[in-house]
């Protein structure tokens, strides 16, 4: 079956910036991008930092957004593009599907959130949408969709990070902060390898991979209020081992 036309009256230029630290990746996204020439991909960006430059110096209309980089998250940046009035719309482009994590993203300040896998017709599609009407969420997470409209949070998570142990409670906030494993050895004086390794534990219990996710559980469990007062306090009721 043919897909209709994107858009009957296309708009004038949409600028782009495309921030994933996967080569590969961003040149599938260009090429989706340039079959319509009112995208304009106007910068890229591997890192983190750089794609604060990139976005802060451009200002493009969008900014495609991969959750991980390899110096930090998506989340925290953007935050940081909100703390400095940034008007770039920001599609967040990730495999990550976790609704507390979305949810975060969502708060933060991001405009959208498209899983990668998607067909170029419905990444362009997001885009457009994302203009146009000023938000997106890809329809595969139509559940997830529900539960942000009721308000509901992520089934469990305090009792999740109850698991952890009075010292994993104690890290958690920190790599929640985007601290280093070094950084968090030297405010808990603990060797880097002691970090790593009760960080390796941490995600066992959580079932999760990556820091990025352990960032959404804490934010989705703890109070934006009480998050300070929780770095390095073990949780009060904790039954952690």
């Amino acid at each position: 079956m043919n897909r209709p036309p994107l858009l009957a009256t296309p708009p004038s230029s949409i600028r782009l910036v495309i921030a994933d630290d996967h080569s590969i990746l961003r040149a599938g996204i260009k090429a989706s991008l340039a079959a319509h020439p009112f995208f304009t991909v106007v910068g890229e960006a591997t890192t983190s930092i750089q794609a604060s430059e990139v976005i802060e110096r451009l200002v493009p209309d969008v900014a495609l957004l991969d959750l991980d980089f390899p110096d930090g998250n998506g989340i925290d940046l953007i935050r940081h593009l909100a703390e400095v009035n940034c008007p770039t719309r920001i599609l967040l482009f990730s495999a990550h599907e976790e609704e507390a994590l979305i949810r975060e993203a969502i708060r933060s300040g991001a405009a959208g959130y498209l899983l990668k896998g998607c067909s170029p017709e419905d990444l362009c599609a997001a885009v457009l949408a994302l203009t146009r009407q000023g938000h997106y969420l890809d329809p595969k997470l139509a559940d997830t969709a529900l539960g942000l409209l009721r308000g509901k949070e992520t089934p469990g998570g305090r009792d999740r990070l109850w698991r952890l142990s009075p010292q994993e409670q104690r890290i958690i906030p920190l790599v929640a902060e985007g601290k280093t494993n070094k950084e968090i050895g030297l405010a808990l004086n603990l060797s880097e390898k002691t970090v790593k390794n009760y960080i390796v534990r941490m995600f066992q219990k959580l079932g999760i991979t990556r820091r990025s996710q352990a960032a959404a559980l804490y934010a989705s469990a703890v109070p934006a209020h009480r998050r300070q007062s929780q770095a390095s306090q073990p949780l009060t009721g904790s039954a952690g081992r």
